[in-house]
């Protein structure tokens, strides 16, 4: 089983989530459906994401940008930005 999560930095809550049997791009993008109705009304949301290679499908970057929210992504072998995920996903694994 595989959860992608998407959390708001700033309030410090999980505001979409999905699972699935495999990672894929629908897996985030079922999240980040889920994540949208939580901030409506919100322009420049930011997005973090890794670099995997299912988020860089059309299926989550047309997703993307039907919203209001902003890409960011971070350098190779830059952690910092994900490390309140990688917190909370080594909290929810234990």
């Amino acid at each position: 089983m595989v959860v992608s999560v998407v959390m708001d930095l700033y309030s410090q809550k999980i505001v979409g989530w999905s699972f699935r049997s495999r990672m894929d791009s629908h897996i985030k993008t079922r999240a980040l459906v889920m994540a949208v109705p939580q901030r409506k009304g919100s322009s420049g949301v930011l997005v973090h994401r890794g670099r995997g290679l299912q988020v860089t499908r059309d299926v989550f970057q047309k997703q993307l940008a039907d919203t209001t929210f902003v890409q960011s992504m971070s350098r190779i072998g830059d952690c910092w930005d994900n490390a309140a995920m990688e917190r909370f996903l080594g909290t929810m694994k234990h």
